[in-house]
Parts: structure tokens; sequence; C-alpha cells
């Protein structure tokens, strides 16, 4: 379908009533035909022409709506189309409930769309087809956070069921509702359905505490204050809940008469039998209504109270565990267990601190040693209850493990235990993980779930890519992904660009974070459906990617192998100078993923590059030489233009240089790695045994000049001893004696080497490029942006490539020129075959002579027989004299020449 015909259509097209009313899915079913003719290059021309009929013409166009949605739905799943729902709502105010169901059902097959849903829902309950309406309901409930009356309702209608599956569900879809309630801020409602709650769940009081405190904090004190008068109701019984709710109104609300008269009588009854009771009361004045600070009076109470007789202490000051063996208004007197102890209570008070029976210390200063060993390696969530109950219902692994260890356990024994600790810490829904302190895990009164587990593990993570890690392992462990858990952790990434109303924030230099939350979120939309995650809208990857200042270190700042990936493949998209990017961004990311990703996208030609500049400057692109080195064989480097030769003389001096850094205490355990790489590679794998063996006596010397100069240590010394070994097989003759001494560019062709005048004319073109060139384009970007409309601005982007493109130049040209070495033309001789020289060869398969003039890298012509020295034909023609016969093989291609003559020719 050409732009001239969908004109046409539109034009044609006559809306009315009956036509609404006899309209049949075919119909759309025929347009969709339609759609499926419209070119690639047309579609978005397509969609803005049936907007604009839509919008000024005819806003009744079935076409135009159907065919802007249909678009929409192709190019960006994610967004909603306001003229398609708008289509679907015409039907629905025709009762045509059939073509309701069915273009909701497009829609829905894309997106999880609330406003589809919503009439959705509405079609099935004008039908008063209840199942489906209360299916449709749970969609919607979990893509509209916000939405709380069809909340309520669907949790009444799963409590009214039969199933003991759908009344949990009610029961769930009631605390959600809380939680919703709390987050709009609706007292009346909150106050509402806290009763409601209270009668489904009455044993789950930690729970029911817990709404109340959310409450007081994101409502306000008093309306907290109300729910815990409703809860004490409920738990009247209990005495230890009582107290708790009690204390938590005079904690919201000191001048609350009757809550401080209610806790009196509480704990009147609680320690009815306790011989201090009315000491205790008195002297906290916490039943004298005129002490002002309740909160003190509460501490002070409990504080007092619970020394009494028989209770265990701690003294500060000595360390030592006693117990009260009497105790009166003067003096206590307490049993340690190397002696009786008598103090005042007032100095008791101050220095003693009283302990639970169940308090690790007195376990370990009353039970057996060896039994109490027992029942912590054989008991281990009994373990962890005690040990934390013991440290304020809280600890960390590390303060755990020095509890027990040495006075109770082993170190074998300890680590054994703490293995297990994780486990069950992980799996026990008694414990809890802190989100203020580090490492740290909390005993809970209540069961809390695997989600809120994650969430506070989430929480409790400061880094950004630790939080992606922990929602990675959120879904790889399926987790509930819309429980409101896993959506409080995609509000921290959505929040990093996208406001409170939906639309992206605004951008400056964007940030590692700000690119890899937009990568994550759209991961989660594509590729793991999660339809109900929303992206701004109009914000493609694109403008995020313009706004990166350094490309190379937004991407090394990524510390995610996925987001990593996401980052490339949506580079390859945008970057019209992706090639070059990849290979820069390659070092960072040291796996097959962007080899790859230049096969598949028939570039792989490009990617030589890499591999020559990882030979060429191997001592700072150790690892990228050392990756490469690992994967990939012989035949590939020499597809790529290194010959055998010169990659196994590379894997020599990288040896070299890297026994001599950990010589130096350079990254010694870094270096250390690598060393064993290249062993392995060049000894163990016999790569430095088969090039002598295959090569000529010449080749025999390069090699061993390498492997003598090696600083290897007495564990290795016998490397040499092979080496030599295999030298004396191959030729008897062989003089260990002669003091030949190769020096490195004799043996590796490493470096960039150039004349003065071409080291010159490149600093020039370095200072142009640094100091005109970028200057103006940064201009230009600058008026460019003032334009406005970033997105549709052809001369801004165009301009922020050409600095990307600057900019790569720049950094190129400068390494280049740090690695450059200055060759004076007086110190180049006819003795062999190097730089500056011109040599004459005959071809033995020709049959013809041929010269080539020996340059570098930034001289070199092919076309004129200047070649590059470290080119696969110029780095076998190296080093080579007068009369020598030259045998080696490129790209497949066998060569053989004998040396004729060698000229200086600089």
């Amino acid at each position: 379908m050409n732009m001239k015909k969908l004109q046409t259509m539109l034009d044609e097209e006559k809306w009315s009533i009956s036509f609404m009313q006899s309209c049949d899915i075919q119909y759309f079913l025929d347009l969709d035909k339609q759609i499926g003719k419209i070119a690639d290059d047309e579609i978005i021309e397509v969609k803005q022409l049936c907007d604009d009929h839509f919008e000024e013409k005819n806003q009744n166009s079935v076409i135009a709506r159907y065919i802007s949605g249909a678009v929409t739905f192709l190019t960006r799943p994610q967004e909603d189309s306001i003229a398609f729902l708008d289509l679907i709502s015409s039907f629905a105010q025709v009762n045509r409930y059939d073509l309701v169901e069915y273009l909701c059902s497009l829609v829905l097959v894309v997106n999880e769309s609330k406003p589809a849903l919503r009439l959705l829902g509405e079609c099935y309950e004008n039908q008063k087809n209840e199942e489906k309406m209360y299916a449709v309901w749970e969609r919607l409930i979990k893509v509209d956070y916000s939405e709380t009356t069809l909340l309520k309702a669907l949790a009444d209608y799963k409590l009214k069921s039969d199933k003991q599956s759908e009344k949990e569900a009610g029961i769930l879809y009631y605390k959600k509702l809380i939680n919703r309630l709390i987050a709009k801020n609706d007292p009346m409602s909150i106050k509402e359905s806290f009763p409601i709650l209270i009668a489904l769940i009455p044993d789950e009081f930690g729970y029911l505490i817990g709404v109340c405190e959310r409450v007081a904090t994101h409502v306000g004190k008093s309306y907290a204050v109300a729910l815990l008068n409703i809860l004490v109701t409920y738990h009247s019984e209990n005495i230890d809940n009582k107290i708790v709710v009690y204390k938590k109104i005079l904690e919201y609300s000191n001048d609350d008469i009757g809550a401080r008269n209610n806790l009196v009588k509480s704990y009147k009854i609680k320690y009815k039998d306790h011989g201090r009771l009315s000491t205790c009361l008195h002297h906290s004045k916490l039943n004298d209504k005129y002490f002002k600070d309740v909160i003190r009076a509460i501490e002070d109470f409990e504080t007092n109270i619970a020394f009494d007789k028989g209770t265990f202490i701690y003294q500060k000051s000595t360390n030592k565990i006693g117990r009260i063996k009497n105790i009166n208004e003067k003096d206590v007197l307490i049993d340690f267990p190397d002696k009786k102890s008598k103090m005042s209570t007032d100095m008791a008070f101050k220095s003693l601190v009283a302990l639970p029976k169940s308090h690790i210390w007195v376990l370990k200063s009353v039970v057996p040693h060896e039994k109490l060993a027992e029942k912590i390696k054989t008991d281990i969530p009994w373990a962890l209850r005690i040990l934390m109950s013991s440290n304020n219902d809280k600890a960390s692994v590390k303060e755990m493990k020095n509890e027990l260890s040495p006075s109770l356990l082993s170190t074998r024994e300890v680590n054994a235990w703490v293995n297990a600790a994780k486990k069950e810490l992980m799996s026990n829904p008694l414990f809890g993980v802190s989100t203020q302190e580090k490492d740290t895990f909390t005993l809970r009164s209540t069961p809390i779930t695997f989600e809120e587990k994650q969430l506070n593990i989430f929480k409790g993570k400061k880094q950004f890519y630790s939080k992606v890690k922990v929602l990675r392992e959120f879904i790889l462990n399926n987790g509930d992904v819309e429980s409101d858990s896993f959506l409080e952790m995609l509000a921290y990434f959505s929040n990093n660009i996208t406001n409170s109303d939906g639309t992206s924030i605004t951008l400056h230099n964007v940030s590692d974070t700000i690119i890899s939350s937009y990568l994550l979120l759209q991961d989660l939309f594509v590729n793991y459906s999660m339809n109900f995650v929303k992206l701004p809208e109009g914000l493609p990857f694109t403008a995020l990617y313009e706004r990166v200042e350094n490309v190379v270190e937004c991407f090394k700042n990524i510390d995610d192998p996925e987001l990593k990936k996401l980052f490339i493949e949506h580079v390859v998209e945008v970057d019209p100078f992706w090639e070059k990017t990849l290979m820069d961004l390659f070092p960072h990311y040291l796996t097959s993923f962007i080899p790859d990703t230049f096969r598949s996208n028939k570039k792989a030609d490009s990617f030589s590059r890499v591999f020559k500049q990882s030979v060429e400057n191997y001592r700072d692109k150790s690892q990228v030489f050392l990756y490469l080195y690992k994967n990939y064989t012989i035949k590939t480097w020499e597809k790529n233009g290194i010959s055998s030769e010169q990659l196994l003389f590379t894997a020599l001096s990288l040896l070299d240089y890297l026994l001599k850094l950990i010589e130096n205490k350079k990254n010694v355990t870094e270096n250390r790695k690598n060393v064993k790489v290249l062993m392995t590679k060049l000894f163990d794998e016999k790569a430095v045994f088969n090039y002598i063996e295959e090569g000529d006596e010449i080749k025999g010397k390069k090699a061993y000049a390498l492997v003598d100069r090696l600083p290897l240590g007495k564990a290795d010394l016998g490397k040499k001893i092979e080496v030599k070994h295999q030298l004396t097989k191959k030729y008897p003759n062989y003089d260990f004696n002669s003091k030949t001494s190769l020096a490195e560019e004799d043996v590796i062709p490493t470096g960039l080497f150039c004349l003065k005048e071409t080291m010159e004319a490149k600093k020039a073109y370095l200072y142009n490029l640094q100091h005109v060139q970028l200057p103006e384009i940064a201009k230009e970007i600058g008026e460019a942006r003032e334009l406005g409309d970033l997105k549709e601005n052809s001369e801004y982007k165009y301009a922020k490539e050409k600095q990307r493109m600057l900019n790569s130049q720049l950094i190129t040209l400068n390494d280049e020129i740090e690695r450059a070495t200055v060759i004076d033309p007086a110190t180049v001789t006819n003795e062999k075959v190097a730089y500056g020289t011109s040599v004459t060869l005959f071809d033995n398969k020709a049959k013809a002579e041929v010269t080539y003039k020996i340059m570098g890298a930034w001289e070199a012509d092919p076309s004129n027989n200047v070649i590059n020295r470290l080119a696969p034909l110029g780095s076998n023609l190296l080093n080579r004299k007068v009369g020598d016969n030259i045998k080696f093989t490129v790209n497949d291609t066998p060569f053989d020449f004998t040396v004729l003559k060698i000229e200086v020719a600089i």
C-alpha cells in the first residue's frame, strides 16, 4: 500500500452509526493485509498521515485510527496508541462488544496496556460476564499500581471462594490494597480496610504493627494511633502484644493519657509476681501523669524491672556473667563464678546489663561447652535465633562467627557452620536482611517472603550494579515479578530516566547508570515479556547515546556483562562509526561477543586491526593480545596479517616483559596468571619447539635468543634446557657460545617507525584537530542545540557524530604519536632488510624480479611497492640478507623469494 492509495482510502471513507454497528472482524483483517504491504521506509510517514487525518479531518475515521495504532504496535510496542484506544471506545459506545474484545486482544498481545484492560473489563462487565471481568481486573491491578477500587472488589471476590488458594489470594490483595492506600495518602480508606485485614490475619501481629508504622511515616502519626487503637481490641488477651501497641501509641502521641494508663495496667498484669513492680513503677514515674517524658519513663521501667532475683547479668567493667542472688531497694547481691559481689541498686542499674536466660553469654556460662557446641552445629536455625536475639535481634555473619569461635567451635568447625548458616539465612523466612547495616541479618517475629527479603537485600546494596545483580537473581529464582517488592526495585531504575508523569528526565551528560537503567528496563520489556515495564515516551537509545561524553569510559563503568552486550547491540544500530567504537570497547570486554558481532555484520576484515594493534603494542595491550592468543588459531592470525613467526616472537617478548615486572614487584598476582598462560602456550603446547622443528637454523637462533634471555625461575629453567636439546638434536654443530645477541627489533618488529618530516606532519594534524576542528564543531553543536527539539534536529545529530569521529581520530593519532619512533636516516645500512631500505627480490615462482621499499605504517603505499614493515610481507622480509632464500605463506598464498640486493632508500 503506497501513500497515494492510503490517502484515497481515507478520503473515500464514509462513517456512520450503522457502519459501526455492522462492521465485522473481517474488515480489520482486510486492513491488516494492506498494512502488510507498507514499505519499511514509509511506515512512519503512513502513521503521520493517519494521525493528521484523525486529528484534523475526521475524528471518527476507523481506517486512520486502526492503521495508526497498528503502526504503533510495530514501532513502539510499549506505548499506548491514543487513536486505537479511541477506536475501541467508539465500538463500546454502540455496544459492539465482540469488536471491543477483538481490538483489545490486538493491543494486549504486545502491551499490557492499562486503558485497553480497563476497556476490556468494562466490556465484560456490561455483558455480565463476572469470571472474565475479574480475570481482566486481576491483570489490570498488576500494571496499574495506583488502582485501589478494583483491587478491593477483586479481594472481596476472591475471599468468597471456597478454594483455599483463592482465599489466600484475597488476603494478599488486601495487603496490596493497604500498601497502595498508604502510597495514595488515603487515611479514610485505610481505616475502613484495616479492620478487615486484622480479621483476616489476626496472628500476623508483626505485619499489622508494620502497617501502622508505615502509616505513621507516610500518612500521619494521628492516623497510625487510630489504627493501633483498633488493633489492640483484637489482642485484648495477649498482654505482650497489648504492651507493644500501647508503647507504639505513646511513641506517636506522648500525651495520650488513656494509652499510658492502659500500659501501666498491662505491666501490672505481666509482672504481677515480680517483687519490685511497685518500686519500679514509682522510680520510673510511669504512673505519674505529670511526668511528661513518657518514653524515658518506659525505658527506665523496663531497665529496672529486668533486675530481679535469679536474673542473669553482665558486668561491663569485668566482662563477667553473674546472677542476682538477692535485690532490695538499697543493695544487689550477685553471684559471680569466682566470688560474690555486693553493690548499690543505683550502681547496679548503671554498670550491669540484665540478660535473658536464652542469651548466648548465659548459655556459655551455664551449659557444658561440648553440649552447647553440638546443639549449635546440629540445629542451625536455633543457633541463629539465639545469636541474633542476644544482639538486639540482628547480627552480621562476622559477628556470629566471632561469638562462636574459638570459644565454642574450632576454625574448621565454624567455617563449615558459616556456610550452612548462610544458606539458612537466605531460605528461612524468619530471618530478614537489614537495609541499614551492611551484611547484617535480622530476626523477625513474623515470616518474611522471598520477595520482601530480596527487596531488603536490594535496599542494602549501595552500588548500582550490585542492585542490578540482586534484581537478576530475583528473576532467576522465580520471584513474583508482579509483587510490590519487585515493582519497588523497578522504580529505582525507572526513576533514573523517568519523571513522575512518565516523561523522560532532562538529559545533559548521560552516565553509565542512566544508560544501564534504560537498557535493563528495555530488556525486561522485550526479552522477558514484562509488558508492565514502562519506558519514557519518545526516548530512543540514540537520544541517550549522543549525550555520552566518553563512550569508552561509559562502557568500562558498566559492571554487568549482559548490559554490556545490550550496549554493544545498540551501538551497532545507532552509531555510523560502530566498527571503530567496538574496537575501542574490545579491551574492556574480552569475550567472543564483539568479534562475533563483526562477523555477523559481515565486517570481520575490519576487526583485523585489533590483531595487528595487539602485536604492535603488546605491552600496553597485553590483555588483548593474551585473549586473542589463547582463543584464536595461527591460521586466524595469518588471515589477519600476523605471521606465525611474528606471533611467536610477540608472545616470547611479552613473557620476558611480564617476568621482569614480577621481578620488580609490579602487579604480581595478575602478571603471574598471565605468565602461566604464556608458558602453557609456548612450552607445554610446543609452540616454540614446533617453530624450531619446522624452521631453519636462522629461525632457531632467533627463537633461542628470546628464550635464553627470559628471567625464568628455578622451576621453569628446564624449559631452556629443552630448547637447547632440540637445537642440538637438529643442528649437532650448533654453537651456543657464539655470544649472538639479537636486539628486539631484529626478532620481533614492533612499534611504529617514521621519518622526522612524517612525525612533524602528524603533529601538525594533531594540533589542527585539537585546536581548530574540535572547537569549531563544539561551536556548531552549541548553535544546533539552541534550535531546540534535539530528537528531530539533523544539524545537531550531524555535528555530534562528527565530533565523535574527530575525538576518535584524536585519541588514535595521539596514541600513535606517543608510540612512534623517529628513525635517523644516518643509522640505516644495507647489511640487512630493515626500515628505510629497498630490497630487490627474485620471485622464484613468477621467475621475475620485484623491488620493495620498507617503510612504516604512515608512509606505506602498497600500490607503489612501498610496504609497511609490520605488514605480513614486510615482517617476513625483515632482517634478511643478500642471498637468503625466503619461503613463507600469507593468507594461504605461498611465497618463495631470493634476496638479490639491499639499498638504503631514505
